[in-house]
């Protein structure tokens, strides 16, 4: 990891304006857009490996699914949810560093 980043999780750090996977330093977005040059696999739920007592449609009216979005270079999942498949663009994070 580059000596000026910013961690932000696990998996990302900032450096600059870009937000770049912590294991392999590949470029996945920008302050902006920080999934940008992800992958996204969109999956049922059943295959999210989570304990769901219940089918979903149970609980929730709109079809749902399993959506990960992965670094395009070492497929490490940088985002996991399970969203209704309308919600296209359901990225929950915001990035905002205070400069020093």
């Amino acid at each position: 990891m580059n000596h000026n980043a910013v961690r932000l999780d696990d998996n990302l750090c900032l450096v600059t304006d870009e937000v770049r996977c912590v294991h392999c330093d590949t470029r996945v977005g920008t302050r902006t857009d920080w999934l940008a040059r992800a992958l996204f696999v969109e999956r049922p739920v059943e295959q999210a490996q989570v304990r769901v007592p219940a089918p979903p449609q149970l609980f929730v009216d709109a079809p749902t699914a399993f959506r990960q979005a992965l670094c395009p270079t070492c497929l490490t999942a940088l985002l996991t949810e399970v969203v209704a498949i309308a919600d296209a663009g359901s990225r929950s994070k915001r990035i905002e560093v205070n400069e020093p």
